[in-house]
């Protein structure tokens, strides 16, 4: 009897919480392959093999000589800055006072300290792009040779900044190169999105989606973008669609139980422009409901969002909950009377977004407040699963919350379109076309 094919999947993340990942390899090893996905340790404790269920997982770490001389700049400055201090306050201390002076006092404020800390973070700033870029290196030759060596049917690159790896590896060991580009990654979400980075990121993306074997992406308007921008003639819609099965009971961080009135829900990152304070500038002028924000994010983010509640004087109607594992989004989403999609128009590849958020609603059976963007627009209507709004604009999200709260009789009508649409919305459907992809580059997979 032959050994299992392998798919070797790389992802330049920690691999914990991708649920888009997760559902592919799953589905693969379902079908007979053996699935190993390659990914990124943050510290070297986390570097080596492990299984997430049937997955096997392989970690790199990715220390770069660029960060470690950014490091040796940052301590170097930071020594220099704590000396220029010492030796003021050790002249401070045998100064003399003179008559009828203040003394001088023995903590001295420096103009060289703050110019030094400028000089640091602008030094980070100057050398970070360097370092992603020979990151992005090292992850695909280690990576890259590893996967070869494993000698796999495929290799499936997610997103354009680990396609590197794949190629590297084809080179080694031909196999089908797969691209699935989980969003329009020339134009996402990031602080440097300068033009003429995006023209050059862009160029890259069109070349590596033409030598790809096949382009998998995460719904219609992304597909036809790329298909017109980089004359690719089929891209494959793969959209990010919960199972029905595999769920369970939401943790008890996650109940919900104890809100009277209104529950609006939001899960997902808790990042820039995803409408979080544009809902929480609408909280005052939204009567009865509490907003309930589910999800992982950087400390500082969220500490700046919670001042923004209490300047807001929302502090007993907004909930911070932090990440439930994947298979209790439903049920804990379920809670809510409203789900909340409102990603900003930052940038065209959230203008063309249809969040994993969005399906998840759906599934728990919730009426929807999206975005009125055309992907997320597109599917309302049709399903009938809520209504539209500008996210940008608070008052516009009090109204509609207001009007939809206020048509009990329609709401209930929504949460049961909602799951009538999981029905059809839902990767038991959705998984059919990975699968027919597989069949049709990995002929002899099975042989």
């Amino acid at each position: 009897m032959s050994a299992r094919p392998v798919v070797c999947m790389f992802v330049r993340n920690k691999f914990e919480h991708d649920a888009r990942v997760t559902r592919e390899a799953t589905t693969l090893v379902e079908e007979g392959f053996d699935v190993v996905v390659f990914a990124v340790a943050t510290t070297p404790g986390e570097a080596g093999e492990t299984w997430q269920g049937p997955i096997r997982v392989i970690r790199v770490t990715l220390p770069t000589f660029v960060w470690g001389f950014v490091g040796l700049v940052g301590r170097a400055v930071g020594l220099y800055a704590r000396g220029v201090r010492a030796a003021k306050r050790v002249a401070a201390r045998g100064r003399p006072a003179e008559p009828g002076r203040r003394p001088v006092p023995t903590v001295v404020s420096s103009p060289t300290v703050a110019a030094a800390d400028a000089a640091r973070k602008r030094l980070r700033d100057l050398l970070t792009p360097s370092h992603r870029f020979f990151q992005g290196l090292r992850y695909a030759r280690l990576a890259g040779e590893r996967a070869a060596s494993l000698k796999p049917v495929a290799y499936h690159c997610h997103d354009l900044n680990s396609i590197l790896a794949g190629v590297r590896a084809r080179r080694r060991h031909p196999a089908p190169l797969i691209y699935d580009a989980h969003e329009l990654w020339p134009h996402r979400n990031r602080p440097d999105a300068r033009r003429r980075k995006t023209w050059v990121i862009e160029k890259a993306d069109r070349y590596f989606a033409r030598r790809a074997s096949a382009v998998i992406t995460v719904n219609d308007s992304i597909a036809q973008h790329m298909q017109r921008r980089y004359g690719i003639r089929d891209v494959i819609v793969l959209r990010n669609t919960p199972s029905l099965t595999a769920r369970s009971a939401p943790p008890e961080r996650g109940l919900l139980d104890d809100i009277d009135g209104a529950r609006l829900v939001y899960v997902g990152g808790i990042q820039t422009h995803r409408g979080l304070e544009e809902i929480i500038d609408a909280m005052p002028a939204i009567a009865g409901a509490t907003f309930v924000a589910v999800g992982p994010g950087d400390p500082e983010y969220r500490a700046g969002l919670e001042r923004r509640v209490a300047e807001r004087g929302a502090g007993d109607r907004v909930r911070f909950v932090e990440w439930v594992p994947q298979e209790a989004v439903i049920a804990t989403v379920a809670q809510a009377d409203l789900g909340m999609c409102l990603i900003k128009n930052y940038c065209l590849s959230y203008y063309l977004s249809l969040p994993n958020k969005f399906f998840e609603y759906v599934h728990a059976g919730v009426p929807i407040l999206a975005s009125d963007f055309p992907e997320m627009r597109r599917l309302v209507d049709a399903y009938e699963l809520g209504v539209v709004c500008d996210p940008g604009d608070p008052s516009a999200i009090a109204r509609a919350v207001n009007d939809l709260l206020g048509r009990p009789d329609d709401v209930k009508r929504m949460r049961d379109n909602a799951l009538k649409a999981s029905q059809e919305l839902n990767w038991e459907r959705e998984r059919e076309r990975l699968v027919t992809l597989y069949r049709r580059l990995v002929v002899t997979a099975r042989s």
